[in-house]
């Protein structure tokens, strides 16, 4: 090819060239609205406002137009003055958005440039960045922002004079030491500037370039390591009681119900969690990280990890052994097919509480004194727990869920929903804070509690241990570094920080009390009461009675449990365990006491029966010369006592029994009613006659 054939065929291509650039010109004038376009010459602020007393996200019109466009419940709190600690970043190679390791220093793929300290004032932070055309003082803002590209790069060891203030910034709360800060502490990145999708007019998506950027860091609660226990809202086959439900707006009978011994309980044994805790925990994915769990008997809980302890219920007298033959709560294997593992998710705002469910997939659940992996599924994906079902009463027993570490990002992921809908929790991520939601891992435990001493002659009010509530020993344990010590439910060992701070928030530190023990872990403790009949036996001028005899029987449970409405109480002397039976027959036998020794004279007592039921008393023998009650007397539940027989004499509250002597004409029959009836029938029959002898005389005269 000579020369000018050559010059020919470049002028070609350059002509090419310059048509493709002039249409990819036209194209991108068309298919980018002018508001999408990054403009150089247009004013970048951050504006920073904190907001508190809602719950949920935000809309992007928020971010657009600020405070204006709030919803959800969220308002300016006024006098807000946090400091924010503002630092732009520069990426590495490669890198096209921060990557964040959580702490202080620089990022996974992350250089830090200049920080610079911007104090809310009023509610609100304004941090003006200027533009490629206005470059603000260095006093406002630092030099090294201006960059001649986002990610934080120049073209040239020095910026060009229209270098712009793009790029990516990290904003940080500034916390002074010794300073408590009871809400989420702000830390996040925003793109400068921003690039919102919004809705183009007629339903379809577009995007805008944003820059003045509206920010809103939420006064939230945060959920740090707390563990609590709750009692019966959950039967045994995973699904919620009526208990479950506010009373009043409030859930404080979580913590507390009235039993019958012998009465299966289901106890419920949680744990905070959320994205920043369950980020934190180390080792493989077959390692623990949260368990939550009881302990049916006195244990030596060093073989649970943590340190030996002799934290329990009872008092130190009589021995361990002692107690636990007296009052004793007996685990159950899981009921077939359910596994009791749900999360508890409380709205911040208003208090509600709502669950989520776990459905059994796969694992042994059949086998007492095991260890098992089963596998369930939150939201159609697998999660897996180590299941601890140790029943028999020994050093080591208890009934312990483990989260394994293996299951955190499947959890993370079903327990967002900000792109689900048709839920409870419709564009929220419930696992941050931000959403103003707290999210408790629960482990479910049906158990039976029996013993002699289960009764309010020893529980209630004057009873022995009056000041040792009924309850299982709570398990819970974050183990957070594998080798580490556990922030656990029990011991009083050294603090343990495992990656978080140190200032005593989460230590090894047992129950929490806000004077003796405010860094406790173990916020919210259940117990259990029980209930008895207790009542005299008079005649009617209120001399006690001995010699009666009478059967309780089930009345209304008021929908607690109506299966057992219309039977008799039964009674196990032995170990003071309460049944149910339809034969009138087998229902416990109930006597007026004679008095002598120990026996207070007319007495009548029922020990260990459910307090919330209404019984009927039936008596079956009355005291020999008196006549026995005309029909069952109603024992409402006001009348079922949570103190004490003393207690119930000294407040007067006993309930009265009282039996008529026999009359003249008795109504329980004998002999004498027999002759009296023949006497009665002979004088009828002879007034008869006498009168009807006397009309047939006057016929005839």
């Amino acid at each position: 090819m000579n020369y000018s054939k050559k010059l020919f065929f470049a002028n070609v291509l350059m002509a090419t060239g310059l048509v493709v650039s002039l249409f990819s010109s036209v194209a991108y004038a068309v298919d980018v609205p002018a508001n999408a376009r990054i403009s150089p010459d247009a004013e970048r602020e951050i504006t920073l406002t904190r907001i508190e007393g809602g719950s949920g996200s935000l809309s992007t019109a928020a971010l657009i137009d600020g405070a204006s466009a709030l919803s959800g419940g969220w308002s300016v709190v006024a006098d807000d003055d946090t400091t924010y600690t503002v630092t732009k970043v520069k990426l590495n190679d490669g890198a096209e958005t921060p990557s964040d390791n959580g702490t202080s220093d620089d990022g996974a793929n992350y250089t830090k440039l200049t920080s610079k300290d911007y104090t809310a004032s009023g509610g609100t932070a304004n941090i003006p960045l200027g533009s490629g055309v206005t470059h603000r003082d260095p006093t406002e803002v630092p030099a090294d922002w201006y960059t001649d590209n986002p990610n934080g790069t120049n073209d040239a060891d020095d910026p060009k004079p229209t270098a712009q203030p793009d790029g990516f910034y990290l904003i940080e709360e500034k916390v002074l030491p010794g300073e408590t800060i009871e809400h989420e502490v702000y830390r996040g990145f925003i793109s400068v500037p921003f690039m919102a999708e919004i809705d183009d007019g007629n339903g379809n998506s577009a995007v805008q370039a944003v820059y003045d950027i509206h920010l809103f860091p939420k006064n939230v609660p945060v959920a740090g390591f707390a563990f609590h226990s709750y009692v019966n809202i959950f039967k045994p086959d995973g699904t919620a009681t009526d208990r479950f439900q506010a009373v009043n707006n409030s859930y404080a009978h979580w913590l507390k119900d009235s039993v019958a011994n012998n009465q299966t309980n289901v106890w419920t044994m949680t744990a905070n969690i959320n994205n920043a805790m369950l980020d934190k925990f180390t080792g493989t994915d077959t390692n623990s990280t949260v368990s939550v769990g009881y302990i049916p008997v006195w244990n030596d809980l060093s073989t649970l990890g943590g340190e030996a302890t002799t934290n329990h219920t009872w008092p130190t007298t009589p021995s361990p052994a002692a107690r636990d033959a007296q009052i004793t709560h007996t685990t159950q294997v899981a009921t077939s097919g359910v596994f009791p593992v749900h999360f508890i998710v409380t709205n911040n705002q208003t208090g509600e509480k709502k669950f989520i469910p776990t459905t059994y997939k796969s694992g042994s659940l059949s086998t007492n004194n095991s260890t098992q992996q089963i596998v369930s599924t939150v939201n159609g994906l697998d999660i897996t727990f180590m299941y601890y079902n140790k029943v028999t009463a020994s050093v080591g027993a208890g009934y312990v869920c483990q989260l394994l570490k293996g299951s955190i990002p499947n959890l993370q992921q079903a327990l967002d929903y900000t792109n689900k809908t048709g839920t409870d929790f419709d564009g929220l991520n419930i696992l941050d804070p931000s959403s103003n939601m707290t999210v408790e891992f629960a482990f479910s435990v049906p158990m039976t509690t029996s013993g002699q001493k289960f009764n309010q002659e020893f529980i209630g009010v004057g009873g022995v241990f009056e000041t040792y509530p009924v309850r299982p020993m709570e398990i819970g344990i974050y183990l957070l570094e594998v080798g580490a010590r556990a922030i656990t439910t029990f011991g009083t060992g050294n603090a343990q920080s495992n990656g978080f701070s140190g200032d005593g928030a989460g230590r090894d530190d047992g129950v929490r009390d806000a004077t003796t023990n405010p860094n406790g872990v173990l916020v919210d403790r259940a117990e259990i009461d029980t209930g008895s009949f207790n009542a005299i036996k008079t005649d009617g001028l209120g001399n006690p009675l001995s010699g009666a005899k009478f059967k309780l029987r089930v009345k209304d449970t008021h929908g607690i449990a109506s299966a057992n409405e219309g039977k008799y109480v039964s009674f196990n002397s032995s170990n003071g365990a309460v049944g149910y039976e339809s034969d009138v027959a087998k229902g416990f036998e109930l006597s007026s006491k004679d008095g002598v020794g120990a026996n207070i004279l007319g007495q009548v007592q029922q020990l260990g029966i459910n307090p919330q039921f209404d019984y009927e008393l039936v008596e079956t023998t009355a005291p020999t010369g008196y006549q026995l009650l005309a029909k069952p007397m109603l024992i409402p539940a006001a009348n079922i006592s949570h103190e004490m027989w003393v207690t119930d004499q000294t407040n007067d509250s006993l309930v009265q029994i009282v039996n008529l002597k026999a009359t003249v004409l008795p109504v329980t029959g004998g002999e004498s009613l027999i002759i009296l009836i023949l006497i009665g029938l002979a004088l009828t029959a002879i007034g008869y006659f006498i009168k009807k002898k006397e009309k047939e005389l006057e016929m005839l005269g």
